[in-house]
């Protein structure tokens, strides 16, 4: 009889034994499919064509930038003289008034 409870008690191990080699190799089959996609995509990511793809993007992007930045320097020099020309015209304006103001000064 004890030889009858030890194998009953052996059977339920070997059957979970068993269930859980087999959720291992079950595991391990998956890990194995996501590792090879995840190769194929970063390989996918990393080829020639799309590194030249990126490149003549960034080509692209970087004379798109090119013109707006001359555009912008362009613009800002208009600016900058307009500025300048007012700043001269509001100079002889005060230095009118000022020198109007010490000759009403110097007469009283």
């Amino acid at each position: 009889m004890a030889e009858k409870n030890i194998l009953e008690k052996k059977e339920p191990q070997k059957s979970l034994s068993d269930e859980v080699k087999q959720k291992a190799a079950e595991f391990k089959e998956e890990a194995k499919e996501v590792l090879e996609s995840t190769k194929e995509k970063i390989n996918a990511t990393l080829s020639d064509e799309n590194i030249e793809n990126v490149k003549d993007k960034v080509e692209k992007y970087r004379e798109v930038t090119k013109e707006k930045a001359t555009e912008l320097a362009g613009e800002a020099a208009e600016h900058i003289a307009d500025f300048a020309d007012e700043a001269k015209e509001d100079i002889k304006e005060v230095k009118g008034k000022a020198k109007n103001f010490f000759q009403r000064l110097i007469k009283k």
